[in-house]
């Protein structure tokens, strides 16, 4: 079929930066290892590296922070997708062209981790393996980009940097071999048998909201988050409940908590309502803001 990009109607298109360069990874350890025992060792590492030039598409045609709320957005106020545009960079030149995202060099990360490892060589037909790891992963950008195509606020890119997905701080694992003991017999049927048993346990990973649907930053990107306030716990171990919603400001703990989130943060609460459990909430910025 026939795309037909108009000023009324304008079109995303997707754009490569003509000076993308290869990302690159940096990593440099520090280990000490001790021999304890005739049977035992030790083995103490610190481990890090940094992401270099990692990409990431970014729209360089985004619309003006808040630029479809207007000037004096209030609770029945609608996105206005005419103003978003017209606020874009590129529209004096291509006013039928909306999002240009474009694949870039903006996004780095870091991970830094303590990793002991203890080790028991064969004695008694026991021996084992057992590690220790307290790292913190962080970026702006992992695999699945966050769930959205750019970031949320393209400008500033450097605004996603936080706990990747995979940040795991605490991870424990152990492996145990135990030879049993040998006795001759019938086609060595009771020679070579073990027992082994691996052991793994860890921290749970990060969770994160992004609000798809809603543009409240009116800049059309549709990759808001919302804003958090109190403790995480309060929202985790659900099972399969959900966490409790309410609607507008009808949960006076929400509401007070909007009131001091300034002149937008009630109509946009009024509007898109909040999620509350035990002490904590989860609200939506102020109308044309970022969470």
């Amino acid at each position: 079929g026939t795309i037909s990009c108009t000023t009324a109607a304008p079109c995303p298109i997707l754009a490569v930066d003509p000076h993308l360069k290869t990302p690159y990874v940096t990593s440099w350890n520090l280990g000490i290892q001790r021999q304890l025992t005739n049977n035992m060792a030790l083995d103490v590492a610190y481990v890090g590296n940094h992401g270099t030039g990692l990409t990431q598409l970014v729209d360089i045609n985004a619309a003006a922070l808040g630029a479809g709320w207007g000037a004096t957005p209030t609770a029945t106020s609608a996105v206005n997708k005419t103003l978003e545009n017209q606020s874009r960079p590129f529209y004096s030149l291509f006013p039928y062209l909306s999002n240009i995202n474009r694949l870039e060099n903006v996004d780095h990360s870091n991970y830094n981790g303590l990793q002991a490892t203890l080790t028991k060589r064969m004695t008694h037909g026991l021996t084992f393996t057992t590690g220790y790891t307290y790292a913190h992963a962080q970026d702006m950008s992992p695999g699945d980009w966050r769930g959205a195509n750019v970031p949320m606020y393209s400008p500033n890119a450097r605004l996603e940097y936080g706990n990747s997905n995979y940040d795991i701080r605490h991870r424990f694992t152990t492996t145990v071999t135990y030879a049993l003991p040998e006795k001759k017999g019938y086609a060595q049927m009771l020679e070579g048998w073990q027992l082994n048993s691996i052991v793994n346990i860890q921290g749970g990973l990060p969770w994160s909201v992004l609000d798809k649907t809603s543009d409240i930053s009116g800049t059309g990107e549709k990759a808001d988050r919302w804003d958090f306030f109190g403790n995480p716990n309060d929202f985790s171990n659900r099972g399969s409940n959900a966490i409790p919603f309410f609607a507008g400001t009808s949960n006076p703990a929400c509401l007070s908590q909007a009131q001091g989130m300034g002149p937008a943060g009630v109509p946009a609460l009024t509007k898109y309502g909040c999620y509350a459990s035990g002490s904590s909430m989860l609200l939506p910025p102020g109308l044309g803001q970022l969470g």
